[in-house]
């Protein structure tokens, strides 16, 4: 059977939900409905010329990142030459070369790792496939690795819990559920870190009935920390997905469906909870015991990858003296920071879900344990801010001013530390167009930067001279900063 036969043929089953469906998974490749586009007289001629042609390279303005040292092949991770080849060497057995070859995202430590994540494109009818594969070049290491979606070496779970066949064994071992006909849908996957699929299906025992789990790919030595914060959470007045099942071995959690949308999602329709409700939630979590052992999300650490980060891709840019302005700002902070309690460490208004009850729920709570509570403020707060300024939203803007309030009226904060703490958080944000390989990237990012200045107190940068280059020299070795960012 050909592969236009097989989309052809799942068509009538998926018909029914493709408005709604973010991936299928079809063998190792992703089916996405194509969006609609109004026809025009040049479409035949159009098509012949995709039909003839082999890869679309990146945008022609998309900068190169500066050469770094330590990583001496990364430029040939943006030439389309370079990771057309990689493909082909994955995919020996398609003939059809892809339409195009998008670059996707970056994870990069700078004098230490790149990874770039690429999706080939083919063009059927009214679907287009995509086959996602990453490409890794490690410091010491002439060769690069690559590995495509789900045959991830990190995430040595996901190629089992993305087949449907495999899944029910999955399920039927390790949640003890019995199901028919399970499909997989791709919800996120981040090569190398994290994946997040949906299972839904029909159950065999008793009466008829339709399940509907989501799964966490993930590192396997991160499964018991990922349990011990849900667990933490749990104990606030957040509600959070039952645990339906894991597989320690594989990286592997199921996780059940939370009903209602993200705080984020009423926002911008004009409908968001009361400051305090969220208020009250986070102020149940920070009033927790944080248990032995209890992972810190450090303030300093984090301020060091970013510094880093930002300073070796905006070499020579008009944006170095804004980040060092920053960072002199920062300093006494990051020199005193304590962590304050337990705090959920990643939080804003994507995490959040608005339940039919008009409760919260938390769907991501894997960084829960000991950190900076004011912190957790701050961040919603860079987000909205972010979400103000990037998204052109008054909604977001005016949220932001009440919660601002809100959150320094309930807790009684000096307003210098939580304006210093939102300018540290979107600092954090600083590095999100650079990693999403935006094309203009550089310029976003020197806006950004701006934008976090914007939120320092008043002469909160004079206390020190300007010094691009301090954390990172105080970085520590085997660090490792998580991605945080507005998703």
């Amino acid at each position: 059977m050909s592969l236009r036969q097989q989309i052809e043929g799942c068509v009538p089953i998926t018909a029914a939900i493709a408005v709604t469906v973010t991936a299928l998974k079809l063998g190792n490749a992703l089916l996405r409905r194509r969006a609609p586009r109004p026809p025009g007289p040049d479409d035949a001629a159009a098509r012949q010329s995709a039909s003839r042609s082999q890869v679309t390279a990146p945008p022609s303005d998309l900068p190169l990142l500066p050469p770094d040292p330590a990583l001496p092949g990364l430029g040939q991770l943006f030439d389309p030459a370079y990771f057309e080849g990689v493909y082909r060497s994955l995919h020996p057995d398609v003939e059809d070369a892809p339409e195009r070859i998008e670059l996707r995202r970056m994870t990069y430590r700078p004098g230490q790792r790149i990874l770039v994540t690429y999706a080939a494109q083919r063009v059927i009818g009214d679907w287009v496939l995509e086959d996602e594969f990453a490409i890794e070049l490690l410091s010491g290491e002439e060769r690069t690795h690559a590995f495509r979606y789900p045959e991830d070496p990190y995430l040595p779970g996901l190629a089992t819990a993305a087949s449907a066949v495999d899944g029910e064994e999955l399920l039927r071992q390790n949640v003890r559920l019995r199901t028919d006909k399970l499909r997989v849908e791709l919800v996120r996957y981040r090569p190398s870190t994290r994946a997040v699929l949906r299972y839904r299906a029909g159950l065999r025992r008793g009466r008829e009935r339709r399940l509907s789990l989501y799964v966490r790919a993930m590192r396997p030595a991160l499964v018991s920390r990922f349990v011990a914060a849900g667990e933490l959470a749990d104990r606030s007045s957040f509600h959070i997905p039952s645990l339906a099942g894991r597989w320690d071995d594989g990286g592997i959690v199921w996780l059940t469906a939370m009903p209602g949308r993200t705080v984020r999602h009423h926002l911008f329709r004009g409908t968001p909870p009361e400051p305090a409700l969220i208020l009250d939630s986070l102020a149940s979590l920070w009033a927790l015991d944080a248990p032995d052992g209890a992972p810190v999300t450090s303030l300093p650490k984090t301020l060091r990858f970013t510094e880093r980060f930002l300073a070796q891709v905006l070499q020579g840019r008009p944006g170095m003296a804004t980040l060092a302005e920053i960072l002199a700002a920062l300093a006494p902070l990051a020199d005193t920071w304590q962590p304050s309690g337990v705090a959920h460490n990643d939080f804003y208004d994507d995490q959040l879900i608005l339940l039919p009850s008009g409760e919260l729920g938390l769907v991501d709570f894997e960084e829960c344990g000991l950190g900076d509570q004011m912190v957790d403020v701050a961040n919603m707060l860079a987000h909205l801010r972010w979400s103000g300024h990037f998204l052109k939203s008054d909604a977001a803007r005016l949220y932001r001013e009440q919660f601002r309030a809100a959150s320094l009226a309930r807790f009684g904060w000096d307003a210098r530390d939580l304006d210093l703490r939102e300018a540290y958080c979107l600092l954090r944000l600083c590095t999100n167009p650079v990693r999403g390989l935006r094309s203009d990237w550089r310029d976003v990012t020197e806006d950004a930067l701006l934008l976090a200045r914007s939120a320092l107190p008043r002469r909160a940068s004079a206390s020190r001279p300007p010094d691009v280059g301090r954390f990172a020299a105080l970085d520590e070795p085997g660090h490792r900063a998580y991605d945080r960012g507005v998703t």
